[in-house]
């Protein structure tokens, strides 16, 4: 038994020290694959946030004059014009084309020089027995740039 030893020992300490890398290298491979594919996640999510935060700033810097039709009374509506952003808008305009024969009574206002963030101002129009149901309103602004912006909206008595 001692010559098998010493003629094999050092033989079966080389095959299982063998073995034993084989196993660590293969380990060691995985959690490399792992590691990466961990990083490249790491990398989608920062760019996700990246984008978002560049959304927000962009969404903040944008800005949006809306309409909404609200009734008074008895075929007496307004127009109420609402500064939906985060920054003033100036010369603000609205139009209704006369095809759809929806006069706005007090477009004397307009131009609005400034229109504050969130803010809003009413416009009185009239609904005659041939005026359409549906309509689009136009509105036009300047932002803090001088770059003039538009929405057209459809709206319905």
């Amino acid at each position: 038994m001692v010559d098998f030893l010493q003629n094999w020992g050092g033989l079966i300490v080389s095959i299982v020290s063998l073995v034993i890398a084989v196993i660590s290298l293969v380990k060691s491979y995985k959690t490399q694959k792992l590691q990466d594919k961990v990083n490249s996640l790491e990398v989608k999510i920062k760019q996700y946030e990246l984008e978002k935060i560049n959304q927000e700033k962009e969404s903040k810097e944008k800005t949006l004059v809306e309409v909404n039709v609200v009734k008074v009374s008895n075929n007496n509506y307004k127009l109420r014009v609402f500064n939906n952003s985060d920054k003033s808008v100036f010369n603000v305009k609205v139009k209704i084309d006369k095809e759809y024969n929806v006069p706005i009574i007090d477009n004397d206002v307009l131009p609005l020089e400034t229109l504050e963030p969130k803010n809003s101002f009413d416009l009185i129009i009239i609904r005659y027995m041939n005026s359409a149901s549906k309509f689009y309103v136009i509105t036009e602004w300047e932002d803090e740039n001088g770059k003039t912006l538009s929405n057209k909206q459809l709206k319905v008595f």
